[in-house]
Parts: C-alpha cells; structure tokens; sequence
C-alpha cells in the first residue's frame, strides 16, 4: 500500500480553503497509484495529534488499511516526516536536501526513486 501523509497549515492560517487541498488530493489520486492521502489541516498552536511530527495520521491509517508499521517505511524530506515516522515504529528514508543535512533516519537518499530502489531489496530480503 502506498500513502501520502501532509501537513496543510495554510487551510488554518486561512490562506487556502480545505476544499482545494481536498481537489488537489483527488487530482492526485487520480494520476498516480497512491492508496489514500491524509492531510491535517491545524498550525502548530492547534496542537492536535494528527500534525506530524506527530504520528496519529500514520496511525490511523495503518489501523484502517491494517497495516503493520514495524514493516512499513516512511520516505520523508524533513525533521517533521522522519520522527512521526520513527514514532509510528516505521523504518524511516530521509530525501537529502540542502535543507535536511543535521536530520537522522534510518536511511538516505538523493531521489525518491532511489529510496524505492533501496525499499525493494530490503523487503526482497525478508
């Protein structure tokens, strides 16, 4: 299964409505093989448990898809998706960036298609 966890503050600063994440999510969907997209909609004063570094929306994701995060992987290019990732039991793949270089995951790497690369072989192994 393939997901997409984001956090959209912008929906509670005001700066863009919920309906067009919910829109650009179905475009999403639509176009590439992505089983569910969860987004939290709160800033950071809102201190809900779904905004990561938090790991409720993997969670709960993992509860509806039943899922087992201690198998699961989270592919992430922030501080924020790499720790609701460990927090969730999940091996984490940091995408390096110029603006990520002091982050630690379990691994790293420069592409998406690299971290998939990498995701395969280990799951081949077991």
């Amino acid at each position: 299964k393939l997901f997409v966890v984001t956090n959209q503050p912008d929906i509670a600063k005001g700066i863009i409505d919920n309906s067009f994440v919910v829109e650009m999510n179905e475009m999403i969907l639509k176009y590439l093989p992505i089983d569910e997209i969860r987004f939290c909609p709160h800033s950071n004063m809102d201190e809900c448990d779904c905004r990561k570094p938090k790991p409720g929306m993997i969670l709960g994701l993992a509860d509806k898809w039943n899922i087992d995060c201690q198998n699961s992987f989270l592919i992430g290019d922030n501080w924020k998706d790499i720790e609701a990732g460990k927090k969730a039991g999940s091996t984490t793949f940091l995408l390096e960036k110029h603006y990520n270089n002091d982050v630690e995951a379990d691994y790293k790497s420069i592409s998406l298609s690299e971290a998939v690369k990498i995701i395969n072989k280990l799951h081949n192994r077991k």
